[in-house]
């Protein structure tokens, strides 16, 4: 058998030119009188983590900001939005020795005020949490003579309407871009693959359409309705803001999923906020019910839904992933939002499809969740019996001499359960394009948490020697909660007192 290995590294250090620049145009349906264009510069600071490729640095750079809105809108008023982002330069005497290079995940993100709503957003662009968040929208082009990666992004054309009346006003987050640069080079005859995070931080609550020395439009008025606002997505164990609007005295208790979320917060000046951790995949559904002076429940509880979806593909960032995944359970797809309902002791099949270009596959594999348990002997590639079991959960067991351990686990590679199985070619690690189906049984413990589950398709491949754990929508499964709590009914104030007649 032979299975040879050919690693490769290059180091790359970076430096990010001060060549940003942000411009965000705001023009109402209505006619936005007085409306002056404000410009800022504002100071950004890089940190750059390319790993093992070139170790962390910080470059410090800035960005132009012009932003031209109207002062005020009125609820139910309609403004369009066009946001345009300047060129990011990265240079470096290394960029020559790259054949290619791409932008993989980004995120820009700019505060929003709180009476502002996207309408019908385009793909990659939402609003959470009072921040407006463009997703992998950047571009990222090679200029070899220049030794430059530009940075670029299109245009966006954003709709926003007020809710209510108030001020519109646009702020810089601490947190305003970040990205990874991917890219290919050779080595030493060998194609290697390059990553590099950069995180790019200013100074927070800075105003970018208030001119210095102006004093912004008044806050709105409380509003008599209560209502609370909380993000649309998050990330599992992530902990949230929920809050709530009412122009009353007296106080305001959360719930999530019908449990009570800490006890009854004091509204102040017509909000109140209470932080929650969203765990489990999902929608989770947010309740706030007003609580007067004299403990009763008056008005109709307001409602929001959070919904945790497929987190990340969890990697050691040795190489990009150029390959697709896909699951099944049971023979079928789920989804996040549509899982397969299992009953605890259940035994399940579950398949992972991992479609690839040509190159080399060490290992392939199926990580469940914790406390799911592989059935024994029951793991194959299907329609190709030269594979073999060589790693249950993280210990390597090869059949012979010549196989690569993926030590999961360790030295940043992704970490996987004691359920993990994973196989191994053993006649060649060389594969040309095509699909493998990892094809395996689990068992579903009988104390497993209600809650949405998925399993992951762990890969250790190329010659970079990326290590990979990809969740699949596609293996969704969920246990119900036999005894779900119940919400609470709501107080009904006291009837008041039949005057006495005279």
């Amino acid at each position: 058998m032979r299975h040879n290995t050919a690693r490769r590294s290059a180091l790359i250090a970076s430096t990010i030119t001060s060549a940003t620049s942000l411009t965000v145009l705001f023009a109402s349906f209505l006619p936005a009188a007085g409306a002056v264009p404000v410009s800022s510069t504002l100071p950004l600071s890089c940190a750059v983590d390319a790993g093992s490729l070139g170790g962390k640095f910080t470059t410090n750079t800035q960005a132009s900001v012009t932003v031209d809105s109207p002062e005020s809108a009125t609820a139910g008023q309609t403004i369009t939005s066009t946001i345009t982002l300047g060129d990011v330069l990265v240079t470096s005497d290394q960029v020559s020795q790259l054949n290619s290079a791409s932008m993989g995940s980004s995120e820009v993100r700019v505060a929003v005020s709180p009476n502002l709503s996207l309408v019908n957003p385009p793909a990659g662009v939402t609003l959470e949490n009072g921040e407006l968040v463009i997703r992998d929208q950047l571009v990222a082009t090679l200029d070899k003579p220049a030794k430059t990666v530009k940075i670029s992004a299109p245009v966006q054309n954003l709709t926003f309407q007020a809710t209510q009346d108030g001020p519109v006003a646009f702020s810089t987050v601490t947190q305003t871009v970040k990205g990874t640069i991917n890219a290919q080079a050779t080595a030493v005859f060998f194609p290697i693959s390059l990553s590099m995070v950069a995180d790019c931080s200013t100074t927070p609550g800075v105003s970018l359409n208030t001119p210095s020395g102006t004093t912004p439009p008044p806050a709105p008025a409380p509003s008599t309705n209560l209502t609370v606002d909380a993000p649309a997505a998050a990330k599992d164990g992530e902990t949230v803001d929920l809050t709530a609007h009412l122009g009353k005295e007296g106080s305001v208790q959360f719930y999530l999923d019908n449990r009570p979320v800490g006890s009854p917060v004091a509204l102040a000046e017509g909000i109140a906020v209470q932080k929650a951790t969203i765990s489990g995949l999902g929608p989770h559904t947010v309740v706030a019910r007003y609580v007067d002076l004299k403990g009763a429940n008056p008005l109709e509880d307001a409602t929001a839904t959070i919904t945790v979806g497929l987190p990340g593909a969890r990697s050691n960032n040795k190489a990009a992933d150029t390959d697709n995944y896909s699951g099944t359970i049971e023979g079928a797809a789920h989804s996040v939002s549509d899982p397969l309902v299992v009953t605890p002791g259940q035994t399940v099949t579950v398949e992972g499809t991992m479609t690839t270009s040509t190159g080399r596959y060490y290992e392939q594999g199926l990580n469940p969740p914790a406390g799911v348990n592989y059935v024994d002997g029951s793991a194959n590639i299907l329609g190709d019996s030269r594979y073999a079991v060589t790693t249950r959960g993280t210990t390597f067991t090869p059949p012979g001499r010549g196989y690569n351990d993926p030590k999961w686990g360790q030295s940043g590679n992704p970490d996987v359960t004691p359920g993990y199985v994973g196989l191994h070619n053993t006649s060649s690690y060389f594969a040309g394009n095509g699909s493998r189906t990892v094809h395996a049984q689990f068992a579903v413990p009988v104390d497993l948490a209600p809650g949405t589950y998925v399993f992951e398709f762990g890969a250790y491949k190329y010659v970079a020697g990326l290590e990979t754990m990809v969740p699949l929508d596609g293996t969704a499964f969920k246990v119900v909660d036999p005894n779900p709590p119940q919400l609470p009914d709501r107080i009904k104030p006291a009837p008041e007192p039949t005057p006495t007649p005279t």
